[in-house]
């Protein structure tokens, strides 16, 4: 179904926005990769032409927080259909929006997650951006500090970034602010999958850093 999305204002926009991505939570959950991706792309769409229809700087950040976590969505259905480079891609554009300083979007999920992938795609690369690893752990660092600090999905971005960057003895303090931040078992079990996909994906360049991985990885049952 195709919608105008043009003479929508800002509210419905919104709304629309957060039906179709509530639709395509069912059919990711239900393993429909396919519908999925598909309502995601018409929310970017619906997101971005409303965008660029706004001049009003507030409302183009509460377009642009919903654009970047539509595309964060999007990411992640890749990601679990197996097609990485795609996933790397989703993340890659809710990056952009989500870090611009315009838009005042305090969030860690597709900074950390465009890294990951990057990751698992080219393995051996990862001492190549080792600096823009350093800044985003610097980044997340400063959002558990403030504003986030009770979000222990931030504290899991953080931790995280903290192992990339072989800062071990703040990783486990991040990991232990994630365990009494509230995570569900669910919670606990995605991060843990993560953690063991990046642990093979280095295990063959970088043996001490994926066992410390594979560690932290084995305490959050």
């Amino acid at each position: 179904m195709e919608h105008d999305h043009v003479a929508m204002n800002r509210e419905d926009v919104l709304d629309l926005a957060d039906q179709l991505r509530q639709r395509a939570r069912v059919q990711a959950r239900n393993g429909r990769p396919g519908p999925a991706r598909k309502l995601l792309r018409e929310v970017v769409s619906l997101l971005g032409t409303a965008m660029g229809a706004i001049d009003d700087e507030s409302q183009q950040a509460e377009l642009a927080k919903a654009l970047a976590d539509a595309h964060g969505m999007l990411g992640g259905v890749e990601w679990r259909a197996g097609d990485l480079t795609e996933a790397a891609a989703a993340y890659e554009r809710g990056r952009a929006i989500e870090q611009d300083p315009q838009f005042g979007i305090v969030d860690s999920y597709n900074l950390t997650n465009a890294l990951v992938l990057r990751i698992l795609l080219e393995p051996g690369d990862v001492e190549s951006f080792n600096e823009e690893l350093r800044a985003a752990r610097a980044t997340v660092g400063l959002q558990v500090a403030g504003p986030r600090g009770e979000q222990w999905w931030a504290w899991a971005d953080y931790g995280l970034l903290c192992l990339l960057t072989d800062a071990t003895d703040e990783a486990a303090r991040a990991y232990e602010q994630f365990r009494i931040s509230g995570p569900g078992p669910a919670d606990r079990e995605s991060v843990g999958r993560v953690l063991h996909e990046l642990a093979d994906a280095v295990e063959q360049v970088d043996e001490r850093r994926s066992r410390a991985i594979r560690d932290v990885a084995a305490g959050l049952g």
